[in-house]
C-alpha cells in the first residue's frame, strides 16, 4: 500500500474521495439531527413554560374575581427565553419594584 502511495503522491484516487465525502456527508447529517433535536426540545419546553405562565396568570384573576377583589396586573414584555428561565424573572424583580415604588407613591398622591 504505500508502495502506491507513494507513485501518486500528489493525487488522492477519486474513490477515496467519493469516500471521504459519504464519511463527511454522514457526519453532517447525525450532527445536524442533533442539532434539530434539541432545538425541538428547547423549543417545546419554552411554549410549555409559556403557556404555564399564562394559565396560573388567568386562574389568578379568575380566583380574584370569585373573592370579590380587584386585581392589579402589571404588563411586562415576556419573551420565550425569560418565561421558560424563572430565576431571571426573579432576579430581576426586587430592582423593578424600586424602580416602581416612586411612581406608585407619587400616583397615589
Amino acid at each position: 500500500d504505500s508502495s502506491s502511495s507513494n507513485r501518486n503522491a500528489g493525487s488522492t484516487p477519486r474513490r477515496k474521495v467519493q469516500e471521504d465525502n459519504a464519511a463527511t456527508d454522514a457526519a453532517t447529517d447525525v450532527l445536524l439531527n442533533y442539532v434539530r433535536r434539541e432545538m425541538d426540545a428547547y423549543l417545546s419546553q419554552a411554549q410549555k413554560a409559556a403557556r404555564e405562565e399564562v394559565n396560573d396568570n388567568n386562574s389568578r384573576r379568575r380566583r380574584n374575581e370569585k373573592s370579590g377583589g380587584t386585581v392589579r396586573t402589571t404588563k411586562k414584555k415576556t419573551s420565550t427565553a425569560s418565561s421558560s428561565t424563572s430565576w431571571r424573572r426573579e432576579a430581576s424583580k426586587p430592582t423593578q419594584n424600586r424602580k416602581m415604588g416612586s411612581a406608585i407613591v407619587h400616583r397615589r398622591r
